[in-house]
């Protein structure tokens, strides 16, 4: 096979050592030891004050805060990459409970950062953000972490709930990762069945047949785990809305809509606009359905080639350089 422009596989390991290196595992330490000594310090953060003091503080703390959270954050999608591309190595699985046993601690900061920037009176805040140019860089983060604090439980409790969560949300949550990981779909492919991921699987292929048969076949292998699955989701939405519940919050959506910056009237609205224009959407499938000599469309010829287009049957085929 010739050399191929774009390399088919991702080189994650230009980005930190081998998660079996002794160099992942210094990383690690270091990453934890970090976390723990930044924890401490936000235990005892100066409460907000216009003195140059305080300010510098706290441009210390926040430059360090931003540091280790990348880090870790890289990490954990370092190892999630490589645990994605082989979803029974047990190395793997242990580096990410390693790493998500780390999330008390983050939480803890973030916590005690929220809780200090809620206790200031507006006044207060005010002046504190102009005392240094550096805390007006990161005004916006500092006022929307403000703002988190009033969906957050007292303290005690918000640092008891991230404990919890490290065997709870987050177990589920790697549950699942795990075993959809591990799922394998029996395709045909030139007259022999293979097991593919399932991410393997595609269902835009021009053959109806191909992609019928993918569809079930991938149907079939989902309902082999379906129970599983189906537990894990319902567990970590549990988890959500007790917390919700304990929060007083008006609805399930509250929160949600909180982190995403948007207003309930926003996606409100955005859903009516939705819901209204989707008609608009119906010649085009009509036609679409007409074009491949079908009656309607089923599920998997939503994403088949439109006949006449590169790729579909008797067309050009586009190779993987074409398309990069």
């Amino acid at each position: 096979m010739p050399a191929t422009k774009y390399p088919l596989t991702w080189d994650l390991d230009s980005l930190h050592p081998h998660p079996q290196t002794e160099e992942f595992h210094q990383l690690f330490d270091s990453l934890r030891m970090r976390l723990e000594g930044l924890a401490s310090r936000s235990n005892s953060l100066p409460a907000l004050h216009a003195s140059s003091d305080v300010a510098t503080d706290w441009c210390e703390f926040l430059d360090e805060y931003v540091q280790v959270t990348q880090l870790a954050e890289d990490m954990e999608s370092f190892v999630g990459c490589h645990a994605a591309a082989d979803a029974e190595n047990q190395l793997f699985q242990t580096w990410e409970a390693k790493l998500s046993a780390l999330a008390p601690v983050q939480e803890q900061i973030g916590t005690n950062v929220e809780f200090a920037l809620k206790d200031a009176t507006d006044e207060v805040f005010h002046e504190f953000l102009q005392s240094d140019a550096r805390l007006e860089q990161v005004e916006f983060f500092l006022r929307e972490s403000r703002e988190h604090a009033s969906f957050r439980l007292p303290k005690a409790e918000e640092l008891l709930a991230s404990e919890l969560a490290v065997d709870g949300i987050h177990a589920w949550s790697r549950l699942y990762d795990r075993i959809s990981g591990k799922l394998r779909i029996a395709v045909m492919e030139r007259g022999e069945v293979v097991q593919r991921s399932v991410g393997q699987v595609s269902f835009d292929s021009p053959q109806r047949s191909v992609r019928e048969n993918n569809f079930f076949a991938a149907n079939h292998a989902w309902d082999s785990i379906a129970d599983t699955c189906a537990a894990a989701i319902n567990h970590i939405a549990g988890t959500r809305l007790t917390l919700y519940g304990r929060l007083d919050l008006p609805d399930h959506l509250a929160l949600p809509c909180h982190l995403n910056r948007m207003d309930r009237k926003t996606l409100d609205v955005m859903w009516d606009v939705v819901t209204e224009r989707r008609k608009c959407l119906l010649p085009y499938l009509q036609q679409k359905a007409k074009a491949l000599g079908l009656k309607q469309l089923a599920w998997y010829d939503i994403s088949s080639p439109f006949p006449g287009t590169r790729g579909q049957a008797g067309g050009h085929q586009i190779n993987y350089e074409q398309a990069c």
